[in-house]
């Protein structure tokens, strides 16, 4: 309180001293030049041979001199007063950036996966179990994967998961959608006299290029069901690719999965 007291009594103070040191400046000023302008004005009228170039220059001399000056001594005065309000309110807004961030952190730090509404679990993991036993090159792209997505229509995420419970691949609905673009494009050359309702998942992966590929094989990451959600966060940060989180008994990638995590979800849960 007397912090608060002691920073509006500052202010005031400031404030007053500005408006103070503007005003009688700008008068003083004034005063100056027009004292000097009357001076050269009345030099000019009594000049005998007619010659009113001095007292014109002298005028000119004078505004040339003050206009500066005055425009040095407004910037100094408002630099003052307002000078140590800007530097206390960046301040003011780095520390309150900060402190999100680490109440964010703590936040997440004290939330577990395995906390009840964080991560899907496995029995409301929508995927096509039809494939769950097909391996690469018997699964197809039309069919078992974009159809499904689009009759399905339970989210734009397709995990792929084996028997067994393992999760293979996260396949984004982006990136089919990339996929068929391209290939309509005819930007991926091993695949151009194929249509889209003959290519594998194997093809999809190996015969396009590495950016397709590396979004499907290397985006997944995994934490043990003991871990929390900062961990989570930490992992996903950790590779660039990866949007998505599953979980598992020890966090290795050969265990069944128990739930899944997305960015979306930490991005939720990480509010204030």
């Amino acid at each position: 309180m007397a912090e608060d007291q002691l920073s509006t009594d500052d202010e005031k103070l400031r404030g007053s001293i500005a408006t103070q040191v503007l005003k009688y400046g700008t008068l003083t000023l004034g005063v100056v030049a027009s004292i000097i302008i009357i001076v050269a004005v009345i030099i000019m009228f009594r000049s005998k041979d007619g010659n009113n170039d001095k007292p014109i220059e002298l005028i000119v001399n004078v505004f040339h001199t003050l206009l500066p000056v005055i425009a040095t001594w407004v910037g100094t005065v408002i630099a003052f007063y307002f000078g140590k309000a800007n530097f206390e309110a960046a301040s003011k807004s780095v520390q309150e950036m900060v402190k999100q961030i680490t109440n964010t952190d703590d936040k997440l730090k004290a939330t577990k996966v395995a906390d009840k509404g964080v991560m899907r679990l496995l029995a409301d993991i929508s995927y096509n179990k039809d494939i769950t036993g097909k391996t690469d090159a018997e699964i197809n792209v039309q069919k078992d994967l974009l159809d499904f997505v689009d009759t399905n229509k339970k989210g734009d995420r397709l995990p792929i998961i084996n028997t067994g419970n393992v999760i293979r691949y996260i396949i984004h609905e982006s990136s089919m959608n990339e996929f068929v673009r391209k290939l309509s494009g005819g930007k991926y050359a091993a695949l151009k006299d194929k249509k889209l309702e003959e290519i594998t998942l194997e093809e999809m992966i190996n015969s396009t290029d590495d950016e397709m590929k590396n979004k499907i094989i290397k985006s997944l990451v995994f934490v043990a069901k003991s871990a929390t959600l900062f961990e989570a966060k930490e992992k996903m940060a950790g590779n660039q690719l990866s949007q998505d989180v599953f979980v598992t008994e020890t966090g290795s990638p050969e265990e069944p999965i128990i739930g899944w995590v997305t960015n979306n979800k930490i991005a939720e849960l990480s509010k204030i």
